[in-house]
């Protein structure tokens, strides 16, 4: 199976992230919970995130727990179905990460090494905070997860 859109979404996740509507500094602590997300370019789960001639790839959840210490996880499950077979495939992934404040912005990268010395490629992209959690703009899709504690 072709893992293209599942990096490219991965590579998406690992942003950086631009501080919200006022433009104030986050920081680890300000932005440590738990968010869920609830919808892709406006379009509720399952929600297409990458559309390209041999997979579709649909994100069916995500969740980011992100922890004052500047640590995380992300948890992930997917759908690709390849063309034009048609096959249908459904892989969840477990990605701890790092982050950190830089300037008024969050730096965030997935960590590559079992020792979690080595970080991903990242891209960037913004982020506004929400009444209800963050939004991200991150590689032509809008994220929008919903902060549940």
């Amino acid at each position: 199976m072709i893992r293209i859109p599942r990096l490219a979404l991965s590579l998406a996740l690992g942003a950086v992230l631009a501080a919200g509507c006022d433009r104030s500094p986050l920081s680890p602590g300000e932005v440590a919970g738990r968010y869920v997300l609830v919808s892709v370019n406006g379009a509720p789960l399952p929600a297409v995130v990458s559309e390209t001639p041999d997979v579709t790839t649909v994100i069916l959840a995500d969740t980011l727990q992100l922890s004052g210490d500047g640590t995380g996880v992300e948890l992930r499950l997917e759908r690709f179905t390849t063309h034009p077979a048609g096959v249908t495939s459904e892989e969840s992934s477990t990605l701890p990460l790092k982050f950190r404040s830089v300037g008024g912005s969050l730096e965030i990268g997935y960590l590559c090494s079992p020792d979690g010395t080595v970080l991903c490629l990242s891209v960037g992209g913004t982020a506004e905070r929400t009444p209800d959690g963050l939004l991200l703009h991150l590689v032509g899709n809008d994220l929008a997860f919903r902060r549940i504690d």
